[in-house]
């Protein structure tokens, strides 16, 4: 017949390109289990037969294989619970832990302020103490007055700079009627 040659060349040559082209599977399907002999599917690894179990066995093992499936999943649900337990345990001390420290900071610092408040209103007050007994009126007003920015309600700068308003109007005639004012105004705190 005419043109069998051509189709066997085309042939053989479409086998030799699929040969060349890369194999999509890295390797081979292991198919020799197809010729064993059925007396090997009966033998375990060492080869020793094993008989056929019966339907009872069969029962009796699979309760058991589902019996111990059941206690892993419990296992393993006990130990997610316990995990997400620990987890939000973790958090909730860092989180409080993290509010302590901020809130240790904060007063550290409002005391530090405080005392630093403290030694000032004090450094005032003596200072306009001093200026009182030198008889600087105007002066130790301005240093009651910086004692007062400190603790705006604090009766002892008051009525200290109450009575250097008032002898500050006596002797050098300034000032006059502003204590009558700062006595009402604390009077109405």
């Amino acid at each position: 017949m005419g043109g069998s040659g051509f189709a066997t060349q085309g042939n053989s040559s479409y086998k030799n390109n699929q040969k060349q082209l890369r194999r999509k599977r890295l390797f081979k399907k292991d198919r020799s289990f197809l010729n064993l002999k059925n007396e090997v599917f009966y033998k375990d690894s060492e080869g020793i037969p094993v008989k056929k179990l019966s339907k009872r066995e069969r029962r009796n093992y699979r309760g058991k294989t589902i019996q111990s499936e059941r206690k892993n999943r419990f296992l393993d649900r006990i130990i997610a619970v316990l995990g997400v337990a620990l987890f939000f345990v973790f958090v909730t001390w860092l989180y409080t832990s993290t509010e302590h420290k901020e809130v240790t900071n904060r007063l550290k610092a409002e005391e530090a302020e405080s005392t630093q408040n403290m030694e000032r209103y004090d450094y005032y007050i003596s200072s306009g103490d001093e200026w009182f007994t030198q008889e600087k009126y105007s002066n130790a007003m301005f240093q009651y007055r910086l004692a007062l920015e400190l603790f705006p309600r604090d009766s002892v700068a008051t009525f200290r700079l109450i009575n250097a308003i008032d002898l500050n109007c006596k002797v050098n005639k300034r000032d006059c009627g502003e204590s009558e004012k700062l006595l009402e105004n604390y009077m109405n705190r």
